[in-house]
């Protein structure tokens, strides 16, 4: 097992730590849309260590990509360090710095469904479209499965030229994706992604490398 996390601004050799991780999958309720996971990572540390005091100091979500590969090559989890998820362990034998690591989908609830220019989008788009913006906003750049098809979509929207199945065909308003509220304030992802899928049945969750879309009956069937 390997686990790597990333530091753009870090500029010198690879540094090597010991230690385990413990992947978590979120309890969830049978209709759930969003499955997320995330991995507690528990690494050695020495006295005066200052290995982790970048995380520390750092304030901001995605700044430093993880990755947990098998064999190096088969990638179990595709994440991001949660900066506020560090509890360092300096009264057993062993000094341990504890971090957490969040799948993108963890971020969807308090991201906007908004353009590049940070704008609300305006006219109809195909549901498959929709979903790729929206699992391209966990800043994750994994690809996704709709799993019923056995088929792989870019999450860069566009150009699918695919069978006519439902959620690729199916056109949405995008004027709907707006609360009730004196603003008429945009969905956050999680609520747009919830509702194209759960008329569905689908769910969403990371695996492989991929984020898979489907329906869990169909999943297990196959």
């Amino acid at each position: 097992w390997r686990l790597e996390i990333f530091d753009d601004t870090y500029s010198g050799t690879v540094i090597l730590k010991t230690g385990r991780v413990v992947i978590n999958r979120k309890k969830v309720k049978f209709m759930d849309v969003i499955r997320g996971m995330s991995l507690d990572i528990f690494l050695d540390a020495e006295k005066d260590d200052t290995t982790y005091d970048r995380f520390i100091s750092t304030i901001g979500d995605k700044k430093f990509p993880v990755t947990l590969k098998k064999n190096n090559t088969e990638t179990i989890f595709n994440g991001f360090l949660d900066v506020e998820g560090i509890i360092e362990s300096f009264v057993q034998d062993r000094w341990i710095v504890k971090l957490t690591a969040i799948d993108g989908l963890g971020y969807l609830e308090n991201t906007l469904y908004l353009d590049s220019n940070a704008n609300p989008y305006i006219g109809k788009e195909t549901e498959l479209n929709i979903l790729a913006r929206c699992l391209q906003l966990t800043g994750q750049g994994m690809n996704f499965r709709l799993f019923q098809d056995r088929l792989v979509y870019r999450t860069d929207p566009g150009g699918f030229g695919l069978t006519a199945k439902p959620i690729i065909t199916t056109l949405i308003n995008q004027e709907r994706f707006r609360n009730t509220d004196q603003d008429q304030s945009p969905f956050n992802v999680k609520k747009v992604i919830e509702g194209v899928l759960v008329k569905y049945g689908y769910t969403v969750w990371q695996q492989n490398n991929y984020w898979y879309v489907a329906r869990i009956r169909d999943y297990w069937g196959q």
